[in-house]
């Protein structure tokens, strides 16, 4: 752990990956109320209809490495993707067409899930023997906590408001901070990077 806690950028992108989370376990989970909630009935039919996320997630984790390999820039294209759930989110907030909000969620997924890959690029990269099983051990736990805050804080936001679609305020909230993370995290990559720059290559 003193090892994980030391290197700034594994704590950043940790945090920025809770709000990942928060927000991808927070969609999937509450999903099937959303889309009831738009008049859409009928077990099977709900069912249907939010699959929909999945099939944006599986777009995103196979588009985005494609874009990030013309891109370069892992941490901006993180920033991005994140600004990109934020606005999308905030669209399906003021729209008031069920179909459109239901596209707007499957958009969101590719931008949420296709981030992934990203997060483990720039990790994977940057560490090593003991300091990658302390670090990635840490990324992933903090990670998991996302899968609990999300599904509550989704809870708490329908139970403020009586709306299940009231839960993309957390997204939003979430993916603004994550690209208000997103300097920190290129400032502490590139410390590391300069660190590793400095190290003597041994024979």
């Amino acid at each position: 752990m003193k090892k994980a806690f030391a290197r700034p950028f594994i704590v950043v992108i940790a945090l920025i990956y809770l709000l990942n989370q928060i927000t991808n376990v927070g969609v999937v989970f509450n999903l099937p109320s959303i889309v009831e909630d738009l008049n859409i009935h009928g077990s099977f039919l709900i069912g249907l209809v939010s699959g929909s996320s999945g099939i944006g997630a599986t777009i995103g984790v196979l588009l985005v490495p494609i874009v990030h390999r013309r891109f370069r820039n892992e941490v901006a294209l993180i920033g991005i993707l994140a600004a990109a759930t934020a606005v999308t989110a905030a669209i399906y907030v003021v729209s008031s067409s069920p179909a459109v909000q239901i596209l707007l969620i499957a958009v969101s997924m590719i931008f949420v899930c296709g981030t992934l890959p990203l997060f483990w690029s720039v990790a994977m990269a940057r560490m090593s023997g003991l300091v990658a099983a302390a670090g990635l051990a840490f990324i992933n736990t903090i990670g998991l906590l996302g899968g609990f805050l999300g599904p509550y804080a989704f809870g708490l936001a329908e139970d403020a408001t009586g709306n299940p679609g009231a839960g993309l305020w957390v997204v939003i909230a979430c993916s603004v901070v994550g690209v208000l993370l997103t300097p920190l995290l290129a400032s502490a990559v590139r410390s590391e990077d300069a660190a590793d720059a400095m190290v003597p290559v041994s024979n």
